[in-house]
C-alpha cells in the first residue's frame, strides 16, 4: 500500500469517527472503537512509511550532490535535467500511442531504394504498429506532387523528406504547408541546417564529385579535378543530367560558373556533352554500361552503385574542391497521420537513423556518425555549396545554358 493510499484511507476513517461522534448517532457509536483502533494503526504505517522515504530522500540527496559535482553543475540544475528527461520520455510514450492508433505513414523521399527499404525495415522493426509507405521521386518532382496535391485539398504526404534546398523553396512559397514541429533527436543541429521556426531540418549533405567508368579508365588516367573536364580529351566522353528538366543540373552548372569563372563553362559547352534523363541516376547509368566515361553526379549515386559491384568510382579531387547541396525533411501540416510522422522523423535523425544514411553511403550530418569510408564524410572537403534557383532566375538560367549547350 503506497503512502498516498493509506493517508487517503486514515483521513476517510478520522472523517467518519468526527462525524458521528458530532451527529451523536447512537447505533453507530459501537464501531467508534474499532474504526479508532484501525486509524491508530494506519497512522503507525503512514509515519513507518514517511521515515523510511524521509531516509531514502536524504540518501538521493546525497547521491545527486556527488553526480552534480562530477558532471560541474549544480544539485538544482541536475534535478530539472532529470525532470526533463522525465516528462520528455512521457511525451515519446504519449506520442508512440497516438502514432500507435494512425498505424501508417507516408514519406515523400529522393532516397534511393536500397537505403528506403532498410529505414523502412528498422522502422518497423522498431514501432512493428505502425507501417511505412514510400513514395519515390526526384525533389523538385515530388516536391512539386506535395504542392499541387496540397493547394487542391489533397492529404496524402504525411513526411518530406527531399534532396535539395530547391526543393525545400519551393515547397516553403508558403510556408503553413509545413508543421511547426522539432524532432526529440535533432538538437545537435546547427542554425545552418534548421528552420528557426522549426518547419524543416536537415539531415544529410549531398556532396557532389566526378566519376568515371573503372573498366575503361584508370584512376590516374582519370580528370583530378572538376577543372580538368575542360581537357579536349574528353571531348564527346561525358553524360550529364538534362539540366532542362532538372533544376539541380542547371544549379551545378550556375555553381561551377562561379568557382571556375564564364570561359569555363564555354569552354565546357564544347566538349559534345550528352545529356540524359531526370536525375543524375540516368547519366551514372551510361557511365556504368560503358557508352561515356565521365559525368560530375552526387556521390552516394556512385556508391549505391558500387554496392552492386558495378564498374564506377568517384574521384577524390587534387583541389579537395566538391560541389554539395543540403537535403531535408518535413512534416506535411495537412499530414493524415501527424503523430506517426513526427515519429519517423525523430528516427530519422536518431543514432540509428544516421547511421542507416552512412551504411547506404549518403553523408549524414550528426557529429559522431562513424564513416566507414571516410571519404564520405564532409569534414576536411572545400564544400562549395549549390545557390537556389527559382522561378524567372532559374528560367534565366536554362535559356542560357540552353543557347551555350544546345545551339553550336
Amino acid at each position: 500500500m503506497t503512502i498516498k493510499t493509506l493517508f487517503e484511507k486514515t483521513m476517510v476513517i478520522a472523517l467518519i469517527a468526527l462525524i458521528v461522534s458530532i451527529a451523536g448517532i447512537g447505533y453507530l457509536s459501537y464501531s467508534i472503537s474499532s474504526v479508532s483502533e484501525e486509524f491508530k494503526v494506519a497512522t503507525t504505517e503512514v509515519k513507518k512509511l514517511s521515515d523510511r522515504v524521509e531516509e531514502l530522500s536524504t540518501k538521493l540527496d546525497l547521491i545527486a550532490e556527488v553526480v552534480a559535482s562530477e558532471l560541474g553543475i549544480s544539485k538544482e540544475e541536475l534535478l530539472t535535467k532529470a525532470e526533463d528527461i522525465v516528462e520528455k520520455i512521457r511525451e515519446e510514450k504519449m506520442l508512440i500511442e497516438k502514432a500507435k492508433a494512425e498505424g501508417r505513414v507516408v514519406v515523400y523521399t529522393s532516397t534511393d531504394p536500397r537505403t528506403a527499404e532498410v529505414l523502412k525495415e528498422a522502422f518497423e522493426r522498431k514501432y512493428p504498429f505502425i507501417t511505412v509507405e514510400f513514395v519515390r521521386g526526384g525533389p523538385e518532382a515530388m516536391a512539386t506532387r506535395f504542392i499541387e496535391e496540397f493547394d487542391r485539398g489533397v492529404a496524402y504526404a504525411d513526411v518530406l523528406s527531399l534532396g535539395t534546398v530547391n526543393s525545400r523553396l519551393m515547397v516553403l512559397e508558403r510556408p503553413e504547408r509545413l508543421l511547426v514541429y522539432v524532432p526529440r533527436t535533432a538538437e545537435w543541429l546547427t542554425p545552418e541546417l534548421r528552420d528557426p521556426e522549426g518547419r524543416w531540418h536537415s539531415d544529410r549533405i549531398i556532396l557532389v564529385s566526378l566519376a568515371y567508368n573503372t573498366k575503361l579508365l584508370k584512376l590516374e588516367e582519370a580528370p583530378k579535378t572538376f577543372k580538368d573536364l575542360i581537357d579536349p580529351k574528353w571531348k564527346g566522353k561525358i553524360a550529364y543530367v538534362d539540366f532542362r528538366i532538372m533544376a539541380f543540373g542547371v544549379q551545378l552548372l550556375a555553381a561551377m560558373e562561379k568557382e571556375y569563372g564564364e570561359d569555363f563553362i564555354k569552354k565546357l559547352a564544347a566538349q559534345d556533352i550528352f545529356f540524359v534523363g531526370r536525375s543524375f541516376v540516368d547519366p551514372v547509368a551510361r557511365v556504368v554500361s560503358g557508352e561515356f566515361l565521365l559525368t560530375t553526379p552526387p556521390i552516394t549515386f556512385v556508391e549505391v552503385r558500387k554496392m552492386e559491384k558495378d564498374p564506377i568510382d568517384w574521384i577524390r579531387t587534387a583541389d579537395n574542391v566538391y560541389f554539395a547541396d543540403l537535403a531535408w525533411v518535413g512534416v506535411a501540416s495537412n499530414a493524415p497521420h501527424p503523430n506517426a510522422a513526427k515519429l519517423f522523423v525523430d528516427f530519422l535523425f536518431s543514432d540509428e537513423g544516421q547511421a542507416i544514411y552512412e551504411k547506404g553511403g549518403h553523408s549524414p550530418l550528426k557529429p559522431g556518425v562513424v564513416f566507414r569510408n571516410p571519404d564520405m564524410s564532409p569534414k576536411g572537403k572545400k564544400i562549395v555549396f549549390l545557390e537556389p534557383l527559382l522561378g524567372e532566375k532559374l528560367k534565366t538560367y536554362i535559356e542560357r545554358y540552353a543557347e551555350m549547350f544546345f545551339r553550336r
